[in-house]
């Protein structure tokens, strides 16, 4: 790489490295159905859901099992346990900032330095991307890999290009999330049409490559799934068959709760503010003006297309957008660099272009800063009071209310299990990976009953199973906050005599807060009673009492 490549890839990294140490997580999905996972192909137990059951098989152990293997190799080197999560995050951190110097350098290639540098400072300052970037979750893993197509499919069309961005899709949607392959569908018809004519060879050659390097793909993701689960298993398909031709009211996403069109809209504003209304209106400098419409059209357009069928469906999901953050920011760029060209050309004056660019990605940074510190000041609290648990603890650690908020068990100790008391909630909780005898589960992955064993209790109707609780006495442990309870519910941090508290954190009482200082994280100077309300609670770990 040129030295100025080494650069921007550092700042990326950099930024990126950042938020693996302080993102939260934003979603109880990403614990469940990959962290546990995970740690099961690490540490031998774990806690299991529905979609890991062989009679549903929606989830791969393939992607899972690509990231056991930096888990496994940092276990050399790493003394904590919780650190193996950290660990994960830096691996994410360097493909994310990997990705994005990619598309960087591309788009600086075949558009403008300028447009690159709008690009580049989107991503790496957005709320979107800060938890996005290290997540652990299939859209992620589709985001990163559709950014390497993308910095591909926006060279000038050459078979070798197309056939690469065609294949990084591939392994966005096999590998990451099936849906993202809709992605591919503008570049393949801009390709199509510009050489059906002119290069029928080159055109039949590429699509031999895409289809065999797509089978390899496939084919790789079949064999360790179905050694997993004991069976012919297909994840791809099945995933698409459960979210969309078996859906039903009784069955499918839907039963997880339903949006308005507009939930996306405000989502995307909290991410992205500026970035967001940009993004939106990126169509005009792609009829309007670039030096190669045809190119900027087909870059452009994945973000649309991705956005309508996404606010079409019932079921939405902040990290369903995940596969396009990038495509948004390359849209931002593209219209703000318009804007340069308009400003520059009706007022003759360079300079104002460059301050109108400057304040708009200056105020886009200080925002998505506040939002960004929000999050992490308001919520961090789970990851925090997990931490203090000593990795010599034993014994059963217990959630309530509390339970979607759990980091996984990477931060319990090997000789920590977490278990679930009764609550207000109703749903399906997640069981647990078989363990033979009762101890954590050290064969060779494809030994390891847990991957096929077909778990008792298991739905994908989200109907409770009473067996996934225990009684309140197994609690040796238990994780609570000081806020009101419901029905079923109980407040273990008002039982001092039954439960002591061994570490509490604060954390944000969101229900009961208001104002703008419970989105931002603003200066004290501009909180007042008027402006923000801001209520807090304690987020605790409490010991069981010695005098109980």
């Amino acid at each position: 790489m040129q030295p100025s490549t080494w650069v921007v890839f550092s700042i990326a990294l950099g930024i990126r490295l950042v938020c693996a140490k302080y993102s939260i997580i934003p979603d109880c999905d990403e614990v469940f159905n990959y962290w546990e996972p995970l740690h099961f192909l690490t540490h031998g137990f774990g806690l299991q859901t529905w979609e890991y059951s062989p009679e549903y098989a929606i989830r791969s152990w393939a992607y899972v099992a690509l990231h056991a293997i930096p888990v496994k190799l940092a276990q050399w080197v790493v003394s904590e346990k919780h650190l193996l999560f950290y660990a994960l995050r830096v691996v994410l951190a360097v493909f994310s900032a990997a990705s994005e110097t990619a598309l960087y350098l591309s788009l600086k290639r075949t558009f403008s330095r300028r447009i690159a540098t709008y690009y580049l400072f989107f991503s790496l300052t957005s709320t979107g991307m800060f938890h996005a970037s290290v997540a652990f979750l299939p859209s992620s893993f589709a985001m990163h890999a559709f950014t390497m197509a993308l910095s591909n499919f926006v060279l000038p069309n050459n078979n070798s290009s197309i056939v690469k961005g065609m294949l990084w899709t591939a392994v966005s949607g096999l590998l990451g999330w099936p849906f993202s392959l809709v992605l591919m569908v503008p570049f393949a018809l801009n390709y199509f049409v510009s050489t059906v004519t002119s290069d029928v060879k080159g055109l039949m050659r590429s699509v031999i490559k895409v289809l065999l390097g797509t089978a390899a793909i496939l084919l790789s993701i079949f064999v360790v799934d179905s050694v997993a689960y004991r069976k012919l298993a297909l994840v791809p398909p099945n995933i698409v068959l459960y979210n969309v031709i078996n859906s039903s009211e009784a069955a499918g996403p839907n039963i997880f709760g339903v949006e308005p069109w507009y939930y996306y809209v405000l989502n995307l504003v909290l991410n992205f503010n500026l970035a967001f209304p940009l993004a939106m209106i990126s169509v005009i400098p792609a009829c309007l003006y670039s030096p190669d419409r045809r190119a900027l059209n087909s870059a452009v357009t994945p973000f649309y297309a991705w956005l309508a069928i996404f606010m079409y469906q019932p079921h939405k999901e902040e990290r369903f957008m995940y596969v396009v953050y990038q495509s948004l920011c390359l849209n931002a760029a593209a219209s703000l660099e318009f804007v340069f060209q308009l400003v520059r050309k009706f007022s003759s004056n360079s300079t104002l272009a460059k301050l109108v660019a400057t304040g708009l990605l200056a105020s886009s940074a200080l925002v998505s800063f506040s939002r960004s510190s929000a999050l992490t000041h308001f919520y961090s609290a789970p990851i925090e009071v997990f931490e203090s648990l000593p990795e010599t603890a034993a014994g059963n650690v217990c959630v309530g209310r509390e339970w979607y908020r759990f980091p996984s068990s990477y931060f319990l100790g090997d000789h920590l299990r977490l278990k679930f008391v009764k609550s207000g909630f109703d749903g399906l909780l997640p069981g647990e990976f078989y363990e033979p005898n009762g101890l954590p589960d050290t064969r060779a992955w494809w030994n390891r009953e847990g991957t096929w064993l077909i778990p008792k209790g298991m739905n994908s109707q989200n109907l409770e199973d009473p067996d996934k609780y225990v009684q309140l006495g197994q609690c040796d442990y238990i994780v609570d906050t000081a806020l009101p309870v419901g029905p079923n519910e109980e407040q273990y941090t008002s039982m001092p005599d039954q439960w002591e508290k061994i570490h509490c954190s604060k954390f944000l009482d969101n229900e009961n807060s208001s104002g703008i200082g419970r989105i931002l994280n603003l200066p004290h100077s501009l909180h007042s009673p008027t402006k923000t309300n801001l209520q807090w609670t304690d987020y605790c770990i409490l010991k069981r009492s010695s005098n109980v």
